[in-house]
């Protein structure tokens, strides 16, 4: 696995995947985990609840991970908060499996928020 870009990181447990796009993991505490370039859809439509259940299955209670939380010079630290969840990187096992990276190249996820706006528009 590539060294991670510079930023905060650590090992941690995951306590429970709380959507398609958020973790909570324990580090000492536990964190609320938002991925980082990964935008699914809300769990209130069909593709949001199936991303989840591919998280899930990814991701199990008791799952040791790495994460990563950005700590580059842009930006500023709110950047890194959004609505009490930290914005980071988590990747599974010893092979360094990027949670992010599945679920957008398996279709779960979009890698920006405006991709995530479009397909929401044309499912409706």
């Amino acid at each position: 696995m590539p060294a991670p870009p510079i930023g905060w990181t650590t090992h941690a447990t995951v306590s429970r995947v709380i959507d398609a796009d958020t973790v909570e993991v324990d580090i000492n505490r536990r964190l609320v985990i938002r991925l980082n370039a990964c935008w699914a859809m809300e769990d209130d439509t069909p593709k949001g609840r199936e991303a989840t259940v591919v998280l899930r299955q990814l991701l199990s209670k008791g799952d040791e991970v790495t994460v990563r939380i950005d700590a580059s010079d842009r930006g500023l630290i709110g950047d890194i908060i959004t609505f009490s969840r930290f914005v980071g990187d988590i990747w599974k096992g010893d092979d360094g499996v990027s949670v992010t990276e599945v679920l957008v190249s398996g279709g779960y996820a979009f890698p920006t928020k405006r991709q995530q706006l479009a397909a929401q528009k044309a499912a409706q």
